[in-house]
């Protein structure tokens, strides 16, 4: 399933009291809670299984209008444990970018959108396909903001796997 239905399925349960919503993901004050964002089921570049994560930045001590999207090329019960960027052993396990200027994953213009790289860790705690993936990130952009934190990703609802 692509990215804009996706959000076209979360947009419709807004109001149905759905999983988590864009609004629910940035409502973290930076050092109060984990930072609330979205799962979704992916697929790897060769059409494996992967999951993705949207994670608000300003959560994690970045501006307002930037997020945190990392992705992982593996089943997700297969991911537990901590993965360090950029990849240096293997280039096959996943991506993380930094994006900005970007108020909400769903306004994301994917060949323009202004990013930076991102190097450090997440650590998956737990991830259970039925409620959530929670972890910790300690990640560093190439303009040198620190962002570092707890977070709980909700699953969005009708993401399939490849």
């Amino acid at each position: 399933m692509k990215l804009g239905s996706l959000w076209i399925t979360a947009i419709a349960l807004i109001g149905l009291g759905g999983p988590v919503t864009p609004a629910e993901a940035s409502n973290r004050r930076v050092g109060v809670g984990p930072a609330i964002g979205m799962a979704e089921k992916d697929c790897a570049p060769w059409d494996g299984p992967a999951f993705g994560l949207w994670i608000p930045a300003a959560s994690l001590g970045s501006a307002d209008d930037a997020w945190i999207y990392l992705r992982i090329w593996r089943q997700p019960e297969q991911s537990a444990g901590l993965f360090h960027f950029p990849l240096t052993a293997s280039r096959f396990q996943g991506a993380v970018t930094y994006l900005l200027e970007l108020p909400s994953p769903q306004a994301i213009r994917w060949q323009s959108q202004p990013r930076q790289g991102l190097s450090g860790h997440v650590r998956f705690d737990r991830i259970n396909r039925r409620e959530a993936v929670r972890g910790e990130l300690d990640f560093r952009s190439d303009q040198k903001v620190h962002l570092r934190g707890p977070f709980v990703a909700r699953w969005l609802p009708g993401s399939r796997p490849c």
